[in-house]
């Protein structure tokens, strides 16, 4: 008897929010759909745009994946970049 149920964890991760002051996980979703995973994604693309940062990786391989993590940056070499990530990983739910 398989008792497994699968579901998508995405979430924002800010690995120096403490050090800012700010949260370390945002924009936390928990789903078990695909559809919502690629437009959770989007979402967070378009506000990371809106806000300077852009996708270090091209974006066209993470829709339709579950399992990734996905930095955005911006910044320059002389001043620094400000980076964090969007991730989404496969949880078991027991």
């Amino acid at each position: 008897m398989n008792d497994k149920e699968y579901v998508y964890v995405c979430y924002v991760l800010n690995c120096m929010g403490l050090l800012d002051g700010e949260e370390t996980v945002s924009s936390l979703i928990v789903t078990k759909s695909q559809d919502k995973v690629d437009a959770w994604l989007k979402e967070q693309l378009k506000e990371s745009e809106e806000n300077g940062y852009k996708p270090e990786e091209n974006i066209i391989g993470f829709i339709g994946y579950v399992d990734y993590s996905l930095p955005v940056s911006k910044g320059t070499e002389k001043d620094g970049y400000d980076t964090y990530y969007l991730v989404c990983e496969t949880k078991i739910i027991r």
